[in-house]
């Protein structure tokens, strides 16, 4: 897994589909967004904005549905992104509920 340390960071809450498109255009080179979207997964303008920012190198998925991060993923690998890393991690015991953590690159 690729090293985070001395990180600078900016943590934004809100609406990926409303808030990357205005965000994205302006991150430096070489960075690192980190989304956990809901059960549905992102949404189609958050992926756009996602694969039109050039300067994202590295992308944290977080997710609670199997089904929304694969399609949300296959999208990603469209256009550059590769899966690197996967792990599930039963969060929730005695449910059949679990988290997908993801790290893709490009």
């Amino acid at each position: 897994m690729k090293d985070f340390t001395n990180v600078n960071s900016k943590f934004i809450a809100g609406d990926a589909a409303k808030k990357l498109p205005e965000i994205l255009g302006n991150v430096p080179e070489n960075s690192i967004v980190i989304v956990d979207p809901p059960r549905t997964g992102l949404d189609a303008k958050a992926v756009q904005a996602i694969n039109r920012s050039l300067n994202i190198k590295n992308l944290i998925y977080i997710s609670c549905n199997p089904s929304s991060w694969v399609r949300d993923v296959l999208r990603l690998q469209k256009h550059g992104f590769k899966l690197k890393e996967v792990q599930a991690f039963n969060m929730f015991n005695r449910t059949g509920h679990f988290e997908v953590f993801s790290y893709l690159d490009r």
